[in-house]
């Protein structure tokens, strides 16, 4: 659904979403907000049209979350599942994507941000703690410095202080 009047009122933006799909995760592109991604846990859907047009993008399987960064708007990282958890990476707003070579070491499910001013930063966490990678995914190391070591099934970033991380 999308309201466009401040929530008073809400219109179905479903079309070409398969019913049988569950949308996790959407995400708006900071530099055009009528291009749209949802993590569905069939694949990647994105709309050109704020929603009035869906279509699967790429042959993705499982997704678990989707995230665009204000730092490049063209970007974009999916946390997905294929035989193990993986990272798709898009450079051109969702509309094709590639798997990330990098292993991602969080379990299967879990939740991503892109840091809003450095597109190549990505967060993730998980069951062993919250992992960073600064090459868009190809390298992830330990971020934990302070954290007891738990599963942490979200994070958020502020977009007035980018280096303001919450889990």
């Amino acid at each position: 659904f999308r309201t466009t009047d401040g929530g008073a009122h809400w219109a179905s933006a479903s079309n070409g979403l398969p019913a049988t799909s569950y949308v996790q995760r959407l995400a708006v592109n900071p530099g055009n907000p009528d291009i749209v991604l949802a993590a569905a846990s069939d694949g990647v859907y994105r709309t050109t049209d704020a929603g009035g047009n869906w279509a699967r993008a790429g042959e993705l399987t499982t997704t678990f979350d989707v995230a665009l960064t204000p730092a490049n708007p063209a970007l974009a990282y999916c946390l997905g599942y294929d035989t193990a958890p993986c990272l798709y990476v898009s450079t051109d707003s969702g509309a094709t994507w590639v798997v990330q070579p990098g292993n991602v070491q969080q379990s299967k499910g879990g939740s991503l941000i892109a840091d809003p001013s450095d597109g190549d930063v990505i967060y993730s966490p998980g069951t062993t703690g919250v992992m960073k990678t600064t090459d868009r995914g190809e390298h992830w190391a330990a971020a934990n410095t302070g954290i007891r070591i738990a599963s942490i099934p979200t994070i958020c970033s502020s977009p007035w202080n980018p280096q303001a991380v919450y889990v």
